[in-house]
């Protein structure tokens, strides 16, 4: 008998366990539309803009655009880390988005703290057994912007 018959059904294993891991995770929602353009992440206490704005060309048009936001009777938007980002992603790959919907998540979108500062860039992740992250730098940007929960800083 071959040493090697285990080889195929291991590789079997380990590409039905990369294709069930994101539903393995599935289950609790994590974010609540609070019915104002708002998405409220319960775990990490984010707000997110629900629709996205239109295209921005330099880091000080976001800018602009996010420090006059007026949405929800919160006046303190900003511009969301690389690892918001990420775990928003995540978030909506496990579906645990429960009854928000933030369409066009796949566009890249000004974010701060990246490899080369505040830029726009568009996120993906490949596969989730290995992990593969990318991220892809482009000349534009929409924004989605994001706050700290706290009730007590509304307009």
């Amino acid at each position: 008998m071959n040493k090697n018959n285990w080889i195929p059904s291991l590789l079997f294993l380990l590409l039905c366990s990369c294709l069930a891991l994101p539903q393995a995770f599935a289950g609790h929602a994590q974010l609540e539309d609070l019915g104002n353009g708002i998405c409220k992440d319960l775990k990490s206490g984010l707000m997110w803009q629900v629709r996205k704005s239109h295209k921005f060309y330099t880091e000080a048009e976001a800018e602009k655009y996010v420090k006059g936001l007026r949405l929800g009777g919160f006046s303190d938007w900003r511009l969301p880390t690389k690892l918001e980002r990420w775990r928003l992603l995540h978030v909506f790959l496990l579906d645990r988005n429960g009854n928000c919907t933030l369409k066009y998540l796949n566009l890249p979108y000004w974010t701060t703290k990246t490899d080369k500062g505040t830029k726009p860039i568009r996120l993906e992740i490949a596969c989730y057994c290995r992990d593969d992250q990318v991220i892809s730098y482009a000349p534009y940007g929409f924004v989605r912007a994001v706050r700290r929960y706290a009730p007590e800083n509304k307009d």
